[in-house]
């Protein structure tokens, strides 16, 4: 099934047409967009609706879950309703057509964030900075919370969870979607993508309580060096290279790849599913982390095809698709390794790819279009 959904401005300014394809089973196999300007402010609404929404009804409770579980399921649809039908009252009468909340950690909003704040404007959509962890704030007012710059999730894991959990039960969209961030949170979600055929590292998994030798492990693996990280971690955050000592669980014991020191680590930024721009971030002498505070550097660079391919192979086996993603690979004699696939929080690096804040927005736009409209 092929459908063109045309959004306009209210001057009849056409800002964004999205052809959708769909599979004989009904799936949308893909999508291509193209958009024009808008001044910021404009209201958007939608020329081509889809049916009115229906409530989804509870068909009793599945074997081996509860009731109380099917009821809260119900309730949760019915506010998803609720905050939908009102976003789609105010596309038809004109009104902006979202207001969102960038969740951040930061007091200022890093460059990156700012860049896409403003292009969000130019789509017509009001997007405000907020604290995630800022008690008081009236979520529910806000249409959507695009997760952004919340670097510290990793230091308030059960917090920044209980935040989402609270987001996804008030009926409030977030990007990328609950599901996805907290499937990305630990890094068993590596050991999921080697299972479905993605290359990473050669890792070691240590279960709480468990614990291994270093030199033991790198022995019987024949590594010269091993990177111990933890589970649920950020910017190298207790990312440690040696070859001795005991680790304790939970954590991950990977081989050192040496071609990072010469070769680096390269990010692929996908909006929507699709390309957008790579970097290329190199470490400081002597040391392995690329991260800037830790002395790496970052600059624009062209990706080759097979890594493209790789990435996209990579992307395709997500649990869901995500509206913005970063994937981080790294090349050495064998090929390509997925080190980081990031849906949470990713730095995207937008500054140094003049107009790929626009992507970035326009993949924002569709998805909440869709949230609204479906």
């Amino acid at each position: 099934m092929h459908t063109i959904w045309t959004f306009t401005s209210t001057s009849g300014k056409s800002i964004l047409e999205l052809e959708e394809f769909r599979n004989e089973s009904g799936d949308a196999s893909h999508q291509r967009s193209k958009s024009g300007g808008v001044r910021p402010g404009d209201g958007v609404r939608c020329l081509l609706q889809r049916p009115p929404l229906q409530r989804r009804q509870s068909r009793g409770c599945p074997v081996g879950s509860s009731r109380e579980k099917s009821q809260e399921d119900d309730r949760r649809s019915a506010r998803l309703e609720g905050r939908r039908i009102q976003s789609h009252e105010r596309l038809k009468y004109g009104d902006p057509l979202m207001r969102l909340a960038i969740a951040t950690s930061k007091n200022e909003l890093p460059s990156s964030d700012e860049a896409l704040k403003a292009a969000l404007g130019e789509q017509g959509m009001t997007a405000d900075p907020v604290l995630w962890s800022s008690p008081g704030v009236a979520w529910q007012s806000y249409d959507a919370v695009v997760i952004r710059s919340c670097w510290d999730y990793h230091l308030r894991l059960k917090e920044f969870l209980d935040w989402i959990n609270q987001l996804e039960h008030a009926g409030v969209a977030v990007l990328n979607s609950p599901s996805l961030i907290r499937w990305n949170v630990n890094k068993l979600y590596l050991k999921e993508l080697s299972a479905k055929g993605v290359r990473i590292p050669k890792t070691v998994w240590l279960d709480p309580g468990e614990e291994a030798d270093l030199a033991r492990v790198c022995s019987s693996g024949g590594w010269a060096n091993a990177v111990v990280k933890p589970l649920v971690s950020a910017s190298a955050y207790k990312t440690d290279r040696n070859r001795v000592g005991i680790v304790k669980g939970p954590a991950m014991i990977q081989e050192y790849l040496t071609p990072i020191e010469t070769n680096g680590e390269w990010s692929l930024m996908y909006f929507g599913g699709c390309f957008s721009h790579a970097v290329r971030k190199m470490p400081a002498s002597g040391d392995f982390r690329v991260q800037t505070e830790f002395g790496g550097t970052v600059v624009a660079a062209v990706p080759q095809q097979a890594m493209l391919a790789f990435a996209v192979a990579t992307i395709a086996r997500l649990p869901e698709p995500a509206s913005i993603a970063r994937v981080d690979v790294l090349e050495d004699e064998d090929g390509f390794v997925l080190v980081e696939m990031e849906v949470i929080e990713p730095e995207l690096f937008l500054g140094l790819a003049p107009g790929s804040e626009r992507l970035a927005a326009r993949a924002i736009m569709r998805s909440l279009v869709g949230a609204i409209t479906r």
